[in-house]
């Protein structure tokens, strides 16, 4: 997200740019990228199983029969 567009959010919702300066304060873009990052999906740990143990977990399919 690009701080333009924090702005805007930022205005569309109460914030203002105080009279004399020319951009939101640093610490609104700060405390933004803070919320994001902490907002993002976090990616699965991946998880590990044995071949073993994958053919008993998976399902029989006209694809893949069952063994007789």
């Amino acid at each position: 997200m690009t701080k333009d567009q924090i702005r805007e959010i930022f205005l569309a919702n109460g914030f203002t740019v105080k009279e004399g300066q020319s951009d939101l304060k640093q610490y609104v873009y700060d405390a933004a990228y803070a919320l994001l990052e902490r907002a993002a999906p976090q990616p699965a740990a991946a998880e590990w199983i044995p071949v073993s143990e994958r053919a008993a977990i998976t399902r029989p399919s006209a694809a893949y029969p069952a063994e007789s």
